[in-house]
């Protein structure tokens, strides 16, 4: 496992990179609203730049506004453009339950745990890779 960053936004939002065998693993903890969605959206997509799998472990975030939502479709674009894959580790039943009234469950891996998730993106890419 590489440290890659760890970054502090505002109002005690943290966020974790690490890179685990090509995959990047972001550890965020802490809301994620209009206040802290721009920093942590700026430092995950110029993380997920030269990777093509990714887990945001999200189990420490009991609360995400429409900005979350936002800055979740734009990290799952910026991998989806390179055949990449992006799992949500963790997600609480509220945030999952507004996910998916609005439809953006369908764009991402769900799984329960962070070693959970790590095991379907690699899966994924795997099969990803003997199709192309």
């Amino acid at each position: 496992m590489c440290l890659i960053s760890l970054f502090e936004a505002p109002m005690s939002t943290s966020l974790t990179i690490a890179l685990r065998n090509e995959v990047l693993t972001a550890t965020i903890a802490g809301n994620i609203d209009g206040q802290t969605a721009p920093a942590l959206q700026a430092q995950l997509l110029d993380a997920l730049s030269p990777v093509t799998a990714a887990v945001f472990e999200v189990s420490q975030v009991p609360y995400m506004s429409s900005a979350g939502f936002r800055m979740l479709l734009l990290a799952y674009r910026s991998l989806a453009i390179r055949n990449g894959r992006l799992a949500l580790a963790g997600l609480s039943e509220e945030i999952r339950d507004t996910m998916a009234m609005t439809g953006f469950l369908d764009f991402f891996l769900l799984c329960n745990s962070l070693d959970e998730a790590l095991e379907q993106v690699r899966n994924d890419s795997t099969q990803h890779a003997a199709t192309r």
